[in-house]
Formats: C-alpha cells, structure tokens, sequence
C-alpha cells in the first residue's frame, strides 16, 4: 500500500487529497493501494486472518467484527475512491466482480463451517465484501443501499445463529 501511495507521490507531487480530486492514478498504484485496504478489511484471498483470529477471547472478537478493524479498508475506499483519484482502465469494472466473488465465496465458508465464532468471521467477510459492492459501484443507490442493509443483514444473521446448533458436533 505504502509503495502505491509513493507511485502517486511521484506523480502528483502532493499527498493532498483535495488537491489530486479527479487525478486519474497509475494502475500499478491501485493494486497495490487495494492489496493493502483488502488484505485489511478481509476480503477474498486475504480473508484467512479474520476466521483465525475471530476464535479469540469474547472481548477480541467483538472488536474484530464490531467496526474498527475491518471497516478502515472499505472507509479509506471510499475515501480515496470515490472522492478522491479516478480509477484507471478496466478497475471500475474489476473491483465489483471481485468483492461480489469474495462476499459468494465467504458465504459458502459459512454455511458449513461449524464453529460459531468462524461462521460469524466469514460472514462479516461477506457483509464487507457487500459493503464495498455498494462503494465500487459509485452511485447514490449502491453507496445507500448497500450500507443501510449492512446491519440489518448482521442484526438477522445473529438471531440465525442458534437455529445452527444442530451442525455443532458437541449438541447431537
């Protein structure tokens, strides 16, 4: 991420982002800028932290899947891609396949996994990539709808949890 922010550097000359609104961006930067905010809001391939590190103490795992950690990456999406640098080429297009492919992809993982605590990771996995699906579309209705229905969907997914016990191999 940090080498995609000193390709833009090197480009623009200033790290303002008021003043590089609009500046179309090398794609090489992009990579490496969406490696980063992926590999830190978990998004399909860099999604295997978020499971192992969701079966931590309680305390752990609320902080992991509340807001902070895995949000940043679809805040600063939102923050340098849709009101800052202009995506190049064919990214416009990339970047919804590939969290609409990571939010299937985490859903499947969750359906038959049957640690409650990794069901819980993957699906926040799929509700981020849900989240950037409605960011990398960049318009009023995806950027509004898809993060109004964002808890609602996590609110239903924890009442679903228990109707789950029956795939746990401890309660027969």
């Amino acid at each position: 991420m940090l080498l995609g922010f000193i390709q833009i550097y090197g480009q623009t000359g200033t790290f303002d982002l008021t003043a590089m609104r609009g500046t179309i961006i090398p794609g090489s930067a992009v990579l490496l800028i969406l490696f980063g905010m992926f590999s830190k809001s978990a998004t399909v391939p860099l999604h295997t932290w978020l499971p192992d590190a969701g079966v931590a103490p309680s305390t752990v795992t609320a902080l992991l899947h509340a807001a902070v950690l895995v949000k940043i990456g679809v805040y600063a999406y939102a923050r340098l891609f849709l009101y800052g640098f202009r995506l190049p080429g064919a990214w416009p297009d990339a970047i919804p396949i590939i969290v609409v492919v990571s939010s299937l992809i985490a859903a499947g993982a969750a359906t038959v996994e049957t640690n409650f605590k990794r069901i819980l990771a993957y699906s926040t996995v799929s509700q981020i990539g849900y989240i950037f699906l409605g960011f990398a579309v960049a318009n009023e209705a995806g950027i509004n709808g898809f993060t109004a229905l964002h808890p609602d969907a996590r609110a239903g997914q924890g009442r679903a949890l228990p109707l789950r016990r029956d795939r746990h191999p401890r309660h027969p």
